[in-house]
């Protein structure tokens, strides 16, 4: 059974779902991963680049000494469009690897994010890419880089 069909709310007048999904998965390389996915119902945009630079911005003030490795629109031929920022930090002693894709898709502003360690965002970030193909199919196929 997915979690959709655990249960259905008929929200009244002037409520609206803001669910943000967790999906929690496995711990590898002393790295808890966990995939977030949140959707923005009311763009203000529908041009990809404007998209994520509105949800990137908070970051990069957060924390202007991440390390960014990738910041770019990553759109396949005939897809939705789709943009891809990938950051390292350093939390602790061990790096961090912080992923966030951000897709549009029917009128809808799609936000993943996952952690990483070095070691993870090679074979875990494969799950990832499972998660967004199945939620915007034929969107988002990784590409090999080297980071």
């Amino acid at each position: 059974m997915s979690y959709n069909d655990c249960f259905k709310l008929d929200l009244p007048d002037g409520w609206e779902d803001q669910t943000v999904h967790v999906f929690n998965g496995p711990t590898v390389d002393d790295t808890d991963h966990m995939v977030m996915v949140m959707v923005d119902r009311h763009l203000q945009t529908d041009d990809i680049s404007d998209f994520a630079v509105q949800k990137i911005r908070p970051i990069t003030e957060a924390f202007p000494d991440i390390e960014i490795l990738k910041d770019e629109v990553v759109t396949r031929d005939g897809g939705y469009p789709v943009y891809e920022f990938v950051y390292k930090w350093y939390p602790g002693e061990k790096a961090v690897y912080q992923k966030y894709i951000y897709i549009i898709a029917e009128d809808l502003g799609f936000t993943i994010t996952c952690k990483f360690s070095k070691l993870t965002l090679k074979t875990v970030a494969s799950h990832m890419v499972d998660i967004v193909e199945q939620l915007v199919p034929g969107t988002y196929r990784e590409v090999e880089e080297e980071y």
